[in-house]
């Protein structure tokens, strides 16, 4: 059944359906991002479409590299719309990245400038999405992504879909993937 049980996309649903609040704020962060309600749900939508036009589809992962910030709800939910299924990397495991990396074997990643260090060795995966200025051709400017034609669906999603891999920290040795 399209949508039930699926709290990712019945946040979106709500997000894209006329809010009696659009203008109330959606999100904030500790860098100084306010977004409404509107605001977010563009931003999913603009995400969603640089993703779909990338190739993201149903089934497909992504990894999510950021620190705490605004960008990390509108990443997850952009994915979760695609029924692409996310995966949050933790900037603390840098160590196990890589191992993370190849187990998870994601179609893009989103970074910003404190974690992209980390990815210094990823460069086997095409398309890195950078939260701040991208600093060369390989990546791409989250500024750009927001600009993008929004993608448009009627949420397609269902409720089996996974709607992300959660890592272990590997403390025994590597780290194991659960889908969730």
């Amino acid at each position: 059944m399209p949508n039930a049980g699926n709290p990712a996309l019945e946040f979106l649903a709500r997000c894209f359906l006329p809010l009696t609040r659009p203008d109330g704020v959606c999100l904030e962060d500790r860098h100084g991002s306010i977004l409404t309600y509107r605001e977010t749900a563009e931003a999913v939508r603009s995400v969603a479409g640089f993703l779909s036009e990338k190739g993201v589809q149903r089934g497909d992962r992504v990894a999510i590299h950021f620190q705490n910030r605004a960008e990390i709800a509108i990443a997850l939910y952009a994915t979760s719309l695609l029924s692409a299924a996310y995966v949050v990397l933790n900037s603390k495991l840098k160590p196990k990245i890589r191992k993370i990396l190849d187990q998870e074997e994601p179609i893009e990643i989103f970074a910003d400038e404190s974690t992209l260090a980390n990815l210094e060795d990823a460069d086997d995966i095409p398309t890195k999405i950078i939260a701040d200025e991208a600093p060369d051709s390989t990546r791409t400017a989250w500024r750009k992504m927001l600009s993008h034609p929004a993608y448009e669906t009627d949420l397609p999603g269902y409720d089996v879909d996974a709607a992300c891999l959660v890592f272990t920290s590997g403390s025994t040795g590597t780290p194991h993937g659960v889908w969730s």
